[in-house]
C-alpha cells in the first residue's frame, strides 16, 4: 500500500516519508520516517513495516489417472491451509498426456501460486487370438479370462453359444484397477452342409474307376474301405468286383460333419475270346498272324495251336501275340489248324474256347 500523506491527528499533520514508498522486495523489518511539512508544530514520526515470506501452498500429488476414468476433485485448500482456486478448475481425463493445473490463493493470504502436473495414461486395448468359425452344436472353446497382453476381465455373454448359426459379438470388460478399454470379439457359427446321395456309378469289375466326393471338407472318411485305394481322401480309386454302397463322412474346417452316400454298381460285361476262321501270313501287314481277340479278359492263361496230327506248333500267354505260320524254321502249308485258349475275365470268370482256323497262302 502507499504510505499516508496525512497523519490521523486532528487537525491532520501533513508531511513526507523516507523512504517514500514501501519496498516488499526483501524480507525483514524496515523503519520509515515521517517528516511534517514546514509551518506545523509537529515532530517527526516513524513506522516499522515487516515484510514476511510468501507461503507456498502444498498438495498431495494426484497419482496418474487412466484415460476416460472418473477424475477426483482438485482440493480447494492446500495441506498447509491456503485457500484458493484452480485453473483449469477440473481434471480432464479425455486425452492421454500430462496437464499442469495452477492454484491461485484467495486474496488476503500471504501465499504464492502453486502448480500440479497430472498425468493421464492411455487405455490399453485388450488383444485376443480370434476364434475360428465353429459348427452348429459343436463343443465351443472357453473365452479367455486374460487377454494376450495380460489384461484380466469378464465376458458378456460369459460363454460361447453354438446352438444357432450366425455371428455373435462377445464383449470383454477389464476388471477394476486396470487402465484398459473394453474389447469385443466376433464368433461365427456355421450350419453343416446338407447331406446328399451322389449319382450311382457303374464300374467294370476289377477295373480302376475314379470316385470323387464333394470339395466341402477338410477331412474325409469313406466307409467301408473295401475296394478303395484310400479311405481318407476325397477322390479314391475304386477297384473291386462287388457292388458297394459307401458313406462319406466329410468334416469341414469349422468341425461341421456332412455324411454323403454313393452306390457303386458292377457294370455287367461279358468276357470272351474270339479267334479268326483264317489268316494269311504273306507279309503284307494284314492278317499275317493268328491270335485271339480278347474281350474283357484281364489274363490270358494260354493260346495253343495244333496241326492235323495233334502236334503243338505255337503257344503263348501274352495278349496280342500270334502265330505267323512258321514251325521249327519252316513255313507250314495250307491247312486247317486246331486251337484252344483259356483266359480270366475282368469279373474273375474263366473263359475257355476252342476251334479251327485255315492257313491261307
Amino acid at each position: 500500500p502507499a504510505l499516508p500523506t496525512n497523519s490521523t491527528n486532528t487537525p491532520a499533520i501533513t508531511g513526507t516519508w523516507s523512504p517514500a514508498t514501501i519496498n516488499t522486495a526483501t524480507v525483514g523489518t524496515t523503519t520509515y520516517t515521517f517528516t511534517p511539512a514546514t509551518g506545523q508544530c509537529a515532530a517527526t514520526a516513524t513506522m516499522s513495516i515487516v515484510i514476511t515470506n510468501l507461503i507456498t501452498p502444498t498438495f498431495t500429488q494426484i497419482a496418474p489417472l487412466c484415460q476416460n476414468s472418473t477424475a477426483p476433485a482438485l482440493p480447494s485448500s492446500s495441506s498447509n491451509g491456503i485457500n484458493g482456486t484452480w485453473n483449469p478448475a477440473t481434471i480432464s481425463t479425455a486425452t492421454a498426456g500430462s496437464t499442469t493445473y495452477t492454484f491461485t490463493p484467495a486474496t488476503g493470504q500471504c501465499a504464492a501460486t502453486a502448480t500440479m502436473s497430472i498425468v493421464v495414461t492411455a487405455q490399453l486395448l485388450p488383444t485376443f487370438t480370434s476364434i475360428a468359425p465353429l459348427c452348429v452344436n459343436s463343443t465351443a472353446p472357453l473365452l479367455p479370462a486374460t487377454s494376450a497382453n495380460g489384461i484380466a476381465g469378464t465376458w458378456s455373454p460369459a460363454t460361447i453359444n453354438t446352438t444357432t448359426a450366425g455371428t455373435i459379438t462377445y464383449t470383454f470388460t477389464p476388471t477394476t484397477g486396470q487402465c484398459a478399454a473394453p474389447a469385443t470379439m466376433n464368433v461365427v457359427v456355421t450350419p453343416p452342409i446338407p447331406a446328399m446321395r451322389y449319382t450311382t456309378i457303374s464300374a467294370p469289375s476289377n477295373t480302376a474307376t475314379q470316385l470323387v466326393a464333394r470339395s466341402i471338407g477338410a477331412t474325409y472318411l469313406w466307409t467301408p474301405a473295401t475296394g478303395l485305394s484310400s479311405a481318407i481322401i476325397s477322390n479314391p480309386v475304386f477297384n473291386h468286383n462287388q457292388q458297394t454302397e459307401y458313406t462319406i463322412r466329410i468334416t469341414s474346417g469349422t468341425g461341421c460333419v456332412t455324411v454323403d452316400t454313393l452306390l457303386v454298381k458292377m457294370l455287367i460285361t461279358t468276357a470272351d475270346i474270339l479267334v479268326p476262321k483264317g489268316w494269311s501270313p504273306n507279309g503284307d501287314g494284314h492278317n499275317d498272324k493268328l491270335f485271339p481277340y480278347t474281350i474283357n479278359i484281364r489274363e490270358l492263361k494260354y493260346f495253343r495251336i495244333f496241326n492235323r496230327w495233334g502236334q503243338l506248333v505255337f503257344e503263348t500267354n501274352t495278349i496280342g501275340q500270334g502265330w505267323d505260320g512258321m514251325f521249327k524254321g519252316q513255313l507250314q502249308g495250307i491247312d486247317t489248324y486246331q486251337w484252344i485258349a483259356e483266359g480270366i475275365g475282368n469279373n474273375g470268370q474263366v473263359v475257355k474256347r476252342a476251334g479251327n482256323s485255315l492257313l491261307i497262302r
